[in-house]
């Protein structure tokens, strides 16, 4: 193997639901299928990056008031952008600094180095400036809300990135989620990385270097089926 391998959260959850399927997409690099849900995630992921883009730091108040980029979506989409735009609202209302309503970072891609045969890279959906917190947050744009516990996986292995890119550390971490204008937000754990998903990545690089990936059989919903030999009928 020539070629490092790019360690995600998504392959990371991928790996857990079945090392077999991850090792289809992440080591012989079939790609997974494609649902509308998540076609209609990335679309609002899309624009309530753009939204920061359209809206001016020396004119908020003025600029708060529109609803920018509010063309081209489904009723389902129009719904989860319009909470989009109250929560922020909210977020202004509530700041003292009114400056720090603009993100420190908004869809950010880090790509930093694990070892020679893996990458870790991620993309951050935004990273907030709230008085005196820093807050690293992911938007959830589907109907599925569970308790922030279930996401401190995603969010420590953000956590990191930022970390070892830019030498930022967040004071909390976020959920923002869309479809039901909520937003779930918890301390940062700063051992969670180490002993929570550290343990995972060496799994997988010892895995990869023994080509050893098992399938677990949990096929219903799995996004490489079409590729899979070892479908359960």
């Amino acid at each position: 193997m020539n070629k490092k391998i790019n360690i995600s959260k998504s392959a990371i959850g991928l790996y857990l639901k079945c090392p077999y399927a991850f090792y289809l997409n992440k080591v012989l690099n079939l790609k997974t299928k494609s649902f509308p849900a998540m076609n209609s995630g990335r679309l609002l992921h899309d624009k309530f990056n753009k939204y920061f883009d359209v809206i001016r730091s020396d004119y908020l108040e003025e600029d708060l008031k529109k609803k920018p980029l509010n063309t081209g979506m489904t009723a389902y989409e129009q719904g989860q952008y319009e909470n989009f735009l109250k929560f922020n609202n909210r977020k202004y209302k509530a700041l003292k600094n009114k400056k720090d309503f603009m993100p420190m970072f908004k869809e950010i891609g880090i790509t930093i180095p694990y070892n020679k045969r893996l990458d870790l890279k991620g993309f951050i959906d935004r990273v907030d400036k709230f008085d005196n917190q820093i807050i690293v947050m992911d938007y959830k744009t589907g109907r599925t809300r569970n308790d922030i516990s279930s996401y401190l996986m995603e969010l420590s292995f953000y956590e990191n990135l930022l970390n070892k890119k830019y030498k930022i550390f967040g004071t909390h971490w976020g959920i923002y989620f869309s479809y039901y204008d909520d937003f779930a937000i918890t301390p940062a754990l700063p051992n969670h990385y180490e002993t929570a998903i550290v343990p995972i990545i060496d799994e997988i690089d010892k895995n990869i270097q023994d080509n050893n990936f098992k399938p677990s059989y949990d096929c219903k919903w799995c996004l490489m089926k079409e590729h899979c030999s070892k479908v359960k009928k």
